[in-house]
């Protein structure tokens, strides 16, 4: 089994993401928090010798390679977290793929830390990246719900995953939303689609007007993740808010994923 941790996406469709403009306000907004949220560092790739070491460079020199070359980023100090920003080239592998919401922001965080702190991580930065959708899962749960493996008649075996970011049928209009985890966020788009009733009337650990959107939490820990009293509490929000509208891991057609 991979090394598991948690994972934060803080999705979005925000047209000004990849200007010197968004990335400005980003890293103003950030800086503004508490120093115990603070990027540390950032690069353009994994093992790339150029880094801006914010101790040391400033955050001007972030604002002026905003995502062009800072794809990665660190904290480095305890509470460690990695970052991955949005490149050209991710946004547009996902909208070949469908997805509604094309932008992905996400944070790694060990599973080690407190819930305070990664609740509040989550609501701090959630507003800065003008999120549409987020979730916080972990990876093993991930693998679970999203990640299918196919064997060839020659014997050679294959791996893709499917179903996790949102998307929308064109033809038909019809959104389908990742499945429900541990925290999710549903930005207005996803709220009027859904029936804001819906979220008024959900019951569950915790139902917040949050931002533009509704954060629903469906139990106190990540701890609890993968349990089988989570899982049937988040099987519980899905049914309330309508299965209909989550990704149905038994429709998948095997054969035309791996084709």
């Amino acid at each position: 089994m991979e090394r598991n941790y948690l994972t934060i996406g803080f999705i979005t469709d925000e047209e000004a993401y990849e200007t010197k403009e968004f990335g400005a306000e980003v890293f103003d907004k950030w800086f503004s928090l508490d120093k115990k949220f603070h990027p540390e560092e950032f690069q353009a790739y994994e093992g790339a010798k150029n880094k801006v070491i914010v101790e040391r460079d400033g955050i001007n020199a972030l604002k002026e390679k905003w995502v062009s070359d800072i794809n990665l980023g660190k904290r480095k100090s305890e509470p460690k977290y990695n970052i991955s920003l949005s490149t050209r080239t991710f946004i547009q592998k996902y909208i070949e793929r469908g997805a509604f919401f094309p932008i992905c922001t996400e944070i790694y965080i060990s599973l080690k830390y407190k819930e305070d702190y990664i609740i509040e991580l989550y609501k701090n930065l959630l507003p800065i990246f003008r999120t549409k959708f987020a979730d916080l899962s972990s990876r093993h749960s991930s693998i679970r719900k999203y990640e299918f493996h196919y064997k060839y008649p020659e014997g050679a075996t294959s791996q893709k995953w499917t179903g996790n970011s949102v998307k929308k049928l064109i033809t038909s209009n019809i959104i389908t939303l990742p499945l429900v985890t541990w925290i999710n966020y549903y930005g207005s788009d996803l709220v009027n689609y859904i029936g804001e009733e819906k979220f008024k009337t959900l019951s569950t650990y915790k139902v917040e007007k949050f931002y533009e959107g509704y954060l629903v939490m469906c139990y106190p820990s990540h701890k609890l993740m993968e349990k089988e009293e989570a899982l049937i509490e988040e099987e519980k929000v899905m049914q309330h808010l309508g299965k209909n509208h989550f990704f149905d891991r038994s429709k998948v057609d095997i054969h035309k994923l791996f084709n």
